[in-house]
């Protein structure tokens, strides 16, 4: 299963994820036949705040292209809920200082319009815990480090499947014996 990194709207996730072939912007999974219902949603969810409902949509437009990605891929995604609901271990979060937020809030401001300011304040001021970074170089750098936990822990879990594999025939009484005798003291 990937992975996710939380970064909300105005991070950087587009261009970073067209510059590594293994990090994935979830908004590039939608299709255009979807994009006018998402931004109704999405607008809706701004104004009632329910984003829950906004995440099964999207959800149901695209998890079965996030359940095909590689096993160390890893997605760029909204928010920990989102992250949740398609299953996917979150390596860490990331979002951008207040002043970088507004710079792109004023671009965001010219080319798609209010609905998606409000959203990306939103989306910011929600995620708490994530660590802030000042400049796009910082986020790029952090990113880069989160993701190679991925293919660590990827290359991990397929060492540890391997060991299984060796050892696969089932335990005789001696091994479950010592077993239970190691975890009970």
């Amino acid at each position: 299963m990937p992975y996710a990194i939380v970064m909300p709207c105005g991070s950087g996730k587009t261009p970073l994820s067209e510059k590594y072939p293994n990090l994935y912007d979830v908004d590039k999974f939608s299709v255009p036949e979807h994009v006018d219902e998402m931004i109704a949603s999405c607008a809706q969810a701004v104004k009632d705040g329910n984003w829950d409902r906004h995440e099964r949509l999207e959800y149901t437009f695209i998890h079965h292209k996030i359940a095909k990605l590689p096993a160390h891929a890893v997605v760029l995604m909204h928010s920990y809920s989102k992250a949740a609901l398609y299953g996917l271990k979150v390596l860490g979060s990331l979002k951008v200082s207040k002043p970088l937020l507004e710079r792109e809030l004023k671009k965001r401001a010219r080319e798609k319009g209010e609905w998606l300011v409000n959203a990306t304040k939103l989306n910011w001021a929600q995620i708490t815990n994530a660590k802030i970074c000042h400049s796009f170089d910082e986020m790029e750098r952090s990113l880069v480090a989160l993701a190679n936990n991925a293919k660590t822990l990827e290359k991990d879990r397929q060492e540890g499947e391997s060991k299984v594999g060796e050892h696969s025939k089932a335990p005789d009484k001696h091994d479950v014996e010592s077993t239970s005798r190691v975890t009970n003291s």
